[in-house]
């Protein structure tokens, strides 16, 4: 799919009627529309890495109890 930028100028409008008729696969979306899609991706890209970090933390905190429960049976053993 071929998407072109429309930056709502008149000058666009004369060459626009010079032009071929676009291509059906052709759709035109304005600035605000790219900076709104931008927007979603970057939040979308946020709460995962906050959900990574939550794991990673999770995940340490299980290493370091296990390593300190291991280190107690040996202490408590000698």
């Amino acid at each position: 799919m071929h998407v072109e930028l429309s930056l709502d100028n008149q000058n666009n409008l004369s060459k626009e009627s010079e032009e071929q008729s676009p291509a059906e696969d052709t759709q035109r979306i304005s600035g605000s529309q790219v900076a709104c899609a931008f927007a979603r991706i970057e939040q979308g890209n946020k709460s995962q890495r906050t959900d990574n970090r939550f794991q990673v933390l999770a995940v340490s905190m299980s290493a370091v109890s296990a390593v300190v429960a291991i280190y107690l049976v040996f202490v408590l053993v000698l």
